[in-house]
C-alpha cells in the first residue's frame, strides 16, 4: 500500500480531520435519516430488502472509493502548491 493510502486509511487521522461541528452535523442528519430509512426498509418485501442491501453495499463501496481518491487528489494538489511556493522565483 502506498504511503498516502495508509495515511488516508488510518482511522485516527480520519477522526482528526472532522471538526466537532462536522461530526455534529453528521449526527444531526443521521438522526433524521434513521427513522426514514427504517420506515422505508420495513415496507419492502424480503426480496426487495435483499436487493436494497446489495445496492446499498455497492453505493457505500463506490462512496469509499470516491472519498479515497478525493483525499489522494487533494493531498497531491497540496504538495504541488507547497512545492511551487518553495521554488525560488526566477
Amino acid at each position: 500500500m502506498k504511503i498516502l493510502e495508509e495515511l488516508y486509511l488510518d482511522e485516527n487521522l480520519y477522526d482528526a480531520r472532522l471538526s466537532a461541528v462536522c461530526r455534529q452535523e453528521i449526527r444531526d442528519v443521521d438522526k433524521k435519516l434513521r427513522p426514514l430509512y427504517d420506515q422505508f426498509y420495513d415496507g419492502l418485501s424480503d426480496s426487495q430488502q435483499e436487493l436494497f442491501k446489495k445496492t446499498e453495499e455497492l453505493f457505500n463501496q463506490r462512496n469509499s472509493i470516491e472519498q479515497r481518491h478525493s483525499f489522494l487528489t487533494g493531498f497531491r494538489l497540496a504538495a504541488q502548491i507547497f512545492a511551487e511556493a518553495l521554488t525560488p522565483e526566477q
